[in-house]
This record gives C-alpha cells, structure tokens and sequence, in this order.
C-alpha cells in the first residue's frame, strides 16, 4: 500500500511570509494527517525573481526564497507547477523556485526549463504498486506567457493527454491526472459545464484518479466507474493579495475552506478519505463542521450538471452578481468602486 495526501492551492504569500519569519507553524493543526503520508499539492507562489516580474499578470503572487521553506513542514513531495502562476516572477523566479525544491527533495512535474515538463512522474517503480502522476494546467484560467520566457509549462490537450493515459496504463497500476482547469468558474462553488464530461473522458480513457485545482473554493466530487473525480480541492493555504502596497484581493469565506484527501493505493484499488480544513487566521485547521456543507453542495451538484438552464442561473449569479456583492460587502468598497471591479473580473475571465 502507497499512502497519498492530496491538498489544493499552497501560496506562501503576504502574511505567511511574517508567520515564517516569527519561527511560527500556521500547519500545526494538520501536521498529524500530512506526516503520515507523502503529500502532492499546486504550488502556486513562486519565489520573487531578479529580472522583474510578469506584467502580463494580473494578479500575480511572490514570496521569499526563505518561505518556500515552509513547503518541508507540510511533507510536500510532488509540487505540481503547470498552473496559471508559473510565470509572474518570469524565469529568474522560477529558477530560484525549482533550486529550493531540489534542496528539499520535492519532484515537481508540469513545468520546467528544460524538455522535462511533459514526462509523466512514476513512483514506485521498484515496487509492486506503480502510481504515474500527470500534470497540465488550461488555457481558460489566464497564464499570460510573457515573450522570450524559457518556461515550459504543460498545458492540456484532451488528446494529447488521452494518448498519455492509455500509452502509462500497461506500466503502472494507477494513473493520477493533476489538472489546473475551470477558469470561467473562479472563486465558483461548482464545475463548469462541460468539466464533467472531459473529467467522465479521461476516466474512459484509462485514468484512474483526477484531482482538479484553481477555483479557490473546494467544489464537488463524484465517481465514475469507481474512480474518483474532485473538482477543485480550494485553497489550502493562500492569503489577501497586495500588489504595488494595495490591496488587490481579499480572501472570501469560501476561499478559506477546503480539504485534504488522503487515499491508500493498493494494486487494484484505492481507498478515500476526506478531511476538511479551513483558513482560520493563517492557521490551518481541521474544521469538521465543514462536513455538512460539502454533502449538501454535493447533492446541489447532480441537480446541476443534469439541466443546462440550471447551470446558466448559476453561472450567471457567479459572473454578474457575486463580483458587486463581494466586493461591497467583503472588501468594503463603494458602490461605484464594485461596478468598475466587476468590469474588470469579467473582463480577465474572458
């Protein structure tokens, strides 16, 4: 048996970098769950460069070299790094990055400076179980590539990965799609539209697990012939954005929830456990209150992906309405100020 945690978005930015440099642990909490098994999870925050930085980007995220420490008290092993961030501090930046997670002796897949970003990551292969990690971020969640960057980053092809998938499935005993996807539903609660049916493809195609990032809110699950489907796992450590000292992002309540799954591959099988967590000041905690709204959010889902005129009502309320209420009454702003936010929000989600 091989014993996996699975965590969401880690971003060591603004108030992670003071909490490391007061010698604090914000993962205390959680430590107990993550130390018993080897931990994957989406690196978003990449160390600051010395060339500048993406201004292609908005918003964009940094931290110190130092921080990024942080990444060995959570047992990170696999960092994945095809997401939408991999270029805001352009290759100075991820340079620095790949060196602190070589130092650690934390694979990372999905992105590279060299032809190694498409190559699946095996594990196991000495063993009996034999688990292949695939990783692609795309292009509706905004990575804006800045010209002459020596970054390669995996960006996904439903093909390309359905030819992966079938070429690993005689080698190994389990294969695991690790996707940066569903930028139209940002800061949503639910999938888009059509990630169902490519997430039920990929399963067809010979995929065996498929665990999704980048909406900052944890979304539904499901499974499909047996295998399991998470969405988005939300943010597992992320704090406010500032840029140029101002506030660019405030977190929203359900950007501080999500969960961390913990799966035991056999050889023919694998066993889920849910744990959910939440953002409470920095601190990462078990909240298990967190049960509840997951199920029903859940239930809400089958309903939804079922009818199309539901989703729309959804999808509506998500892109025209939640940016003037959030920033009204989450981050305080005028009236005037949330018209011109929600311009712009709808105008980067395009």
């Amino acid at each position: 048996m091989k014993k996996y945690a699975f965590i969401g978005d880690i971003s060591f930015n603004n108030r992670f970098e003071k909490i490391y440099s007061e010698g604090e642990n914000p993962f205390k909490g959680i430590n107990s769950i993550l130390n018993k098994a080897d931990v994957v999870g989406n690196l978003e925050c990449f160390a600051r460069g010395d060339t500048g930085v993406n201004e292609l980007k908005n918003p964009r995220l940094d931290t110190s070299e130092e921080t990024l420490s942080l990444l060995a008290d959570i047992n990170i092993k696999i960092a994945c790094l095809a997401n939408n961030h991999a270029f805001d501090n352009l290759d100075s930046g991820f340079k620095k990055t790949k060196l602190i997670l070589e130092k650690h002796k934390i694979k990372s897949i999905g992105a590279s400076m060299d032809n190694n970003y498409s190559i699946p990551l095996i594990v196991g292969e000495k063993d009996d179980i034999k688990i292949a990690f695939l990783n692609y971020v795309n292009y509706d969640t905004n990575p804006s590539m800045p010209p002459n960057t020596k970054i390669k980053v995996n960006f996904f092809c439903k093909n390309t990965l359905f030819s992966k998938i079938k070429e690993l499935r005689d080698r190994v005993n389990h294969v695991v799609v690790l996707l940066h996807w569903g930028g139209r539903v940002e800061n949503g609660f639910y999938p888009d539209w059509h990630q169902p049916k490519i997430a039920r493809e990929l399963i067809n195609a010979g995929a065996d697990l498929i665990i999704g990032h980048h909406s900052h809110t944890f979304q539904p699950f499901e499974r499909y012939k047996g295998k399991y489907i998470f969405y988005s796992l939300g943010n597992f450590c992320f704090d406010d954005i500032y840029m140029n000292d101002k506030l660019y992002s405030k977190l929203s309540p359900r950007q501080k929830e999500s969960a961390i799954i913990n799966i035991d591959f056999y050889k023919d099988s694998y066993k889920v456990e849910i744990t959910p967590i939440r953002n409470r000041g920095g601190n990462i905690i078990i909240d298990k209150s967190l049960y509840v709204k997951y199920k029903c959010r859940n239930i809400l889902f089958h309903i939804i992906k079922k009818f199309h005129f539901v989703w729309k009502i959804y999808y509506i309320k998500l892109k025209k309405i939640n940016p003037i209420f959030n920033y009204f009454f989450i981050q305080k702003g005028s009236l005037k100020q949330a018209l011109k936010m929600k311009k712009i929000l709808n105008h980067i989600r395009k």
